[in-house]
């Protein structure tokens, strides 16, 4: 008959291997994305908001599928079309935190979804005065990467909604949605 410590030290053992398999030494990944966002516009101007902008950001991959990071996104160029035919520039930034959940590793495409929590800050100009707000917004982006190298990822494409938590004072904007493409970087940490 096994006796109890047997049994005991050989579940330890599993227990064991099965932890280490799973929450090795992380891997973090870095990436830079370019976007195209329409913010929604109820109505205070001619058509959307739009703005070109870059974003960069870092994850620390938990296992295959999950990671967490932070992202800091700014705008490059933006318009907003004025009802009396004038158009204004605008920026914004936004930064925040987000969770990835990816569809697991295959050998070309991986699907993913991000759930994201931001600070998001707009400004526009007119003339000597700058209009700006600050507020926050949780949102949802669907992607798909290719795989390119051993550590490197194309981000294909990134459609992403952010629900804003209370409207810009002027824009009364809800929501906003974006298109992004960019690479990622994965960056092994080694074991000794």
């Amino acid at each position: 008959m096994v006796s109890k410590k047997l049994l005991l030290s050989l579940l330890l053992m599993v227990f064991v291997f099965c932890v280490k398999a799973q929450f090795r030494l992380p891997q973090i990944d870095v990436e830079a994305k370019g976007a195209f966002s329409l913010w929604d516009n109820p109505g205070n101007y001619v058509g959307p908001p739009q703005f070109i902008s870059w974003q960069g950001g870092a994850h620390i991959q938990v296992n295959q599928r999950i990671a967490i990071g932070g992202f800091y996104s700014r705008s490059l160029s933006g318009t907003v079309k004025n009802n009396d035919g004038t158009q204004n520039s605008a920026q914004f930034l936004m930064r925040g935190i987000d969770l990835r959940l990816s569809a697991g590793r295959s050998a070309k495409l991986r699907p993913y979804l991000s759930l994201n929590y931001s600070s998001v800050e707009f400004v526009e100009p007119l003339g000597g005065l700058n209009l700006a707000d600050k507020t926050t917004a949780t949102g949802a982006t669907l992607g798909l990467m290719r795989k390119l190298g051993n550590n490197l990822y194309w981000n294909i494409v990134e459609v992403n909604y952010k629900k804003i938590s209370h409207a810009i004072y002027w824009l009364q904007s809800d929501f906003t949605l974006e298109a992004k493409t960019g690479f990622t970087y994965n960056i092994r940490i080694k074991s000794k």
